[in-house]
This record gives structure tokens, sequence and C-alpha cells, in this order.
């Protein structure tokens, strides 16, 4: 018998005359292995631009969201994204799942197929795995067979791949292969990724050692080269087309970090030093990177060719590890941490000194480091700013709760505290018993799959619990709108409160910036303009007309 041709499902969307429309969930997913080595596996962002384009061909799907599960095994569905997903689809946000092959979805093929052949047909759902051609809406189906072996094949695969992506790597670090994404500043990557020097960053670089090795100062090479011009690293790369956007300074500001991570990159010299982070996971399966002690690091000497001599590098090593002195942070008891900012150029105002330090001085940031940037011409002592501050918001204080005198009567505090409690009771109970049935609706599913329970046991379960939910969510949203109503009423009794507190203080608190101020702009000769996060603007109409 002739085998039935498969229809390539990317590239025949189908038409929307009198076609379901499908709400899609689009799900990706990276193993740790994977994730470790994603210069040759498919990454987070490639995965989801390939579904989305497939999307975009196939005008009867509309994705509801995308669920991620970044360093979890495909042979475990005890996954967040996952079960994030499945929750939703259990609530009928989602009839439609889409990933790029069957191993995304899972390595486990017994599992997977319970999936695939019990629960989504029960409920109707669409499952479509692009580069697999399977599509349980395409009418044509020759895969039943196929995907069964793809989901084993995935599971072999899955037992082994972490073991050998660690050692493929540990082996690439042993020969002093280049693993980075992007080159390191002064050099280029050629076709077989390998390092080659850049003309003209590199020249940049070379002088960057030598003037470090000759006595100037971190920050003084930084004034420096920002004074002459010279692009920093990231919008270098960036106007070279390396990068695509950068997270430096607007101003294009050499920074002494960046310094730091020039002076001590072995690349320079012609070597290759790595393993210097290795990634760690919590139990959440977040990836969390931690620092490899330098006995630890793989160093493999004359990898390619450097632009640095040996005794430069060892020079310029040597005095950074003798000026190493380990600083308490500035920005320790810095009340204005994230409010402060100059009045001239925008930039954050920073503290100068310890808390131990008896007097303390703010200044302009960008000032202190380029004086010809900025021109803010005074420094600020920390006790004087606070007294402005506080006296400040005392006076802001006075008038509100002078204000608040006139309608105070309107609504004693008891009967508002009742009302709210009423309006809190019903929604936080009504939450409860919408979260209860759909925590039974969903776990119908699971009982499911571990076949617990008969197909018409489920189906009868399902609209039940959709239908009281349904009942539910009618009631919340009524019970929300007339407590939305009420807060507006009442919301400048919020502040106000927190107010009376503050009212009598007489020292600035870290608790009283943060919750009354919003920014603080600072001028020469003291001059200060304050945005509060709450002013007699906030007022509703009528109690301003009462």
């Amino acid at each position: 018998m002739a085998r039935k041709s498969r229809k390539n499902i990317d590239n025949t969307p189908l038409a929307t005359e009198d076609v379901r429309q499908f709400s899609a969930a689009i799900y990706v997913r990276l193993s740790r292995e994977e994730q470790e080595g994603c210069r040759n596996h498919a990454s987070f962002k490639n995965q989801k631009a390939f579904l989305l384009d497939f999307v975009e061909k196939h005008p009867e799907i509309t994705v509801y969201k995308v669920y991620e599960d970044n360093g979890y095994s495909g042979t475990n569905f005890d996954r967040p994204g996952f079960s994030d997903m499945m929750y939703d689809v259990s609530n009928e946000k989602v009839d439609c799942i889409i990933v790029k092959d069957l191993s995304r979805f899972g390595r486990e093929h017994i599992e997977t197929g319970k999936y695939l052949d019990y629960l989504f047909p029960m409920i109707g759902l669409r499952f479509i795995a692009v580069n697999d051609n399977y599509d349980t809406y395409d009418k044509i189906k020759d895969n039943d067979m196929i995907v069964p072996f793809k989901n084993i094949i995935n599971a072999i695969y899955s037992k082994d791949i972490g073991r050998k992506v660690k050692s493929s790597f540990a082996l690439m670090m042993k020969k002093g292969e280049f693993l980075g994404t992007y080159a390191p500043y002064g050099f280029l990557l050629d076709e077989n990724r390998k390092l080659i020097i850049d003309p003209e960053a590199s020249e940049n670089v070379k002088r960057i050692f030598e003037m470090y090795a000759n006595g100037e100062s971190m920050l003084g090479i930084c004034k420096t080269l920002t004074r002459e011009g010279i692009d920093i690293p990231s919008v270098y790369k960036l106007k070279k087309g390396i990068i695509k956007k950068h997270a430096g300074e607007k101003d294009n500001v050499w920074k002494v970090t960046v310094l730091k991570n020039i002076l001590s990159n072995y690349a320079y010299a012609g070597h290759m030093a790595q393993g210097k982070v290795e990634s760690e996971f919590l139990k959440t399966g977040v990836k969390k990177l931690v620092k490899v002690p330098e006995s630890q690091w793989v160093i493999v000497k004359n990898t390619h060719e450097g632009f640095i001599s040996d005794d430069l590098f060892e020079k310029v090593l040597a005095r950074r590890k003798a000026e190493y002195i380990p600083k308490a942070k500035p920005n320790a008891n810095n009340i204005f941490k994230g409010k402060l900012y100059c009045g001239h150029c925008g930039s954050a105002m920073k503290i100068n000194g310890s808390p131990t330090t008896k007097y303390r001085y703010y200044h302009c940031s960008k000032k202190m480091f380029y004086s010809d940037l900025c021109d803010f011409k005074a420094t600020i002592r920390e006790n004087d700013i606070k007294d402005v501050v506080l006296n400040s918001i005392k006076g802001h204080i006075s008038s509100a709760l002078d204000l608040n005198k006139v309608f105070s009567g309107i609504n004693g505090d008891k009967e508002i505290k009742l009302r709210r409690q009423s309006y809190e009771n019903k929604i936080r109970t009504t939450k409860r018993e919408i979260d209860l049935n759909k925590k039974h609706r969903f776990e119908l599913f699971e009982d499911y799959i571990k076949e617990l329970i008969e197909a018409d046991e489920f189906k009868f379960a399902r609209q039940k619990y959709s239908d009281t939910i349904s009942v539910l969510q009618e009631c919340l949203s009524a019970y929300e709108a007339e407590y939305e109503k009420f807060k507006k009423m009442l919301m400048p009794n919020e502040w106000l409160n927190k107010f009376k507190k503050y009212k009598s203080a007489r020292n600035l608190t870290s608790e009283m910036v943060e919750y009354i101020i919003d920014r603080i702009t600072v001028y020469d000769n003291y001059r200060i303009e304050i945005t509060w996060k709450f002013s007699v603007d906030t007022l509703p109409e009528w109690r301003k007309t009462v």
C-alpha cells in the first residue's frame, strides 16, 4: 500500500474562513545541560522566535502566553512553566499547545504518550510539534507510529546528554578553545571561532595596560579615555555591528569596573583562562553563577596570538593584587539612595564616607569623576540635607492633616474599618472558593493521566467545576468593583493616617523617605525640589469641596 504523503504544517496555513480559532500556549524548554551549551543548542530566544514565526503563518492561532522552563530536564514533568501551562489549560484559557519538537514537551515516552494519546484528545486540545510535522488538527495523519518512537529516542537521549555536554565543555576548555559568545574587546572571532586581533580596539587595550603599568590610576585612565572620546567596549561593539544593543552609559563614559575586566584578562597575553564561574541551580531551577577560586581556573598558555607581553601582563597583575583593598560600601545607611539627583545633569548623587564617619557629603556622581561634564559646584553635607528634607516633610504633612480635619467627620474610623473588612472578607472567601474549585479541576487532569478515573467521570466532574467557577467569578467581579469604588473614596485616608506618626518625628528615617518622597532634585545654593508621592492634588474632588 502506498504511503500517504505528509503535509508540511509550517508552510500550509489554514484559511481563516469557517475555521476554528485557537488560543495557544507556546512552550519552550532548555535543560540544564543544554543551557550550559547554548552555543551548540537551541536557545530560548531562537525557540520563541521560531514558534512565533510559525504562528504568524497560521491566522487561526492567537498566542495566549509563552511558557518557559529554563534548566529543567524533559524527563521530569514537574516543571513550573509546564505546570502553569497545564493549569491554564485546565481553566480553558488555552486550547492549543505549540512546541518546536516533541523533545521540548518531554523526553519520558510513557508520560508524554499519556498527554498526547489520552488527555489532549479528551479535552479537544490541539497539539503542534512544528519540526516533527505533528499537528492533531491536521486531517492527514500518518505519524501515529512516529510519535511514540520519537518519544522513546528522546528519553534515551536525555539520560546521556548531560554527561556528554559537560565532558565536551571540559575537554574544549582544556584544549584552550574559546567558549564565550562574543570576543573580548580588542579581539574578533573568525569563522572557526578563533580569537584574532582587532587592529583598532587592540591599540586602546595596549594603551590601557601601558598607562596602568606606568603608574596611572584606573580613574585617571577612565577620565583620559572619556575626554578623548574613545568609545567604551559595548558602544564600540554596537557601532561595529557585533552586538545589537548595550547596557552602557548613555553618555559613553569609561568606568573602573570595565578597566578591571580588561586588566585581568589573560586573553590579551595570548592565553586562555576559563572556568572562572560555574552555575548552580537553586531548587526553583533558577541559574546562579558562582565565582570559582583562581587556583581552579582552566588556564591554557599560547592558544592564540596576543598583543600584550607576558612581562607587562604580570606587572599589571602584580600591581592590581597589591592595590586590592576590600572597601565598605559607601551607600550603607544611605537613606536617600535612589532618591537624590543632580539638578544640573540629572545624575544620581553619591555619598562619600562610611556610616561611622562624622560628616558625610553628597556629590554629583558625574561631577566627581568628570568635572567638565556637569556644572554642579557644591557638595552637600548629609546632615544638612536631612534637616531640609525633614522640615519640608513636616510642612507637607501639616498641610495635609489640616485639610483632613475638614472632612474627618464625614466617615467615622469604625464604620470605615467595618466596611473595609466586609469587602475584603467577601473577596478573600470568593477567591479561595475559586482557587479550590480550580485546584480540584486541575487535579482531575492528573487523575485522568494516572488512570484513576474513567473518561465519563472526568467529563462530568470537569463540567461541574467549570460551572461553579463561572458563577463564583461573576460574584467576585461584582465585589471587586464595589470595593474599588470604596477605596477610591477613602484613598487619602491611607496616607493621611500614615502621616500622623511622622508629624512629630525628630529624625528623618529611610521609611519616611521611601513612603513619602518620589524624587529629590538638588541645585546649587542648597535649593531642592521634592516630588511627593502624595499631595493635596490626589484628594477626590468631593473632599476638596467639603
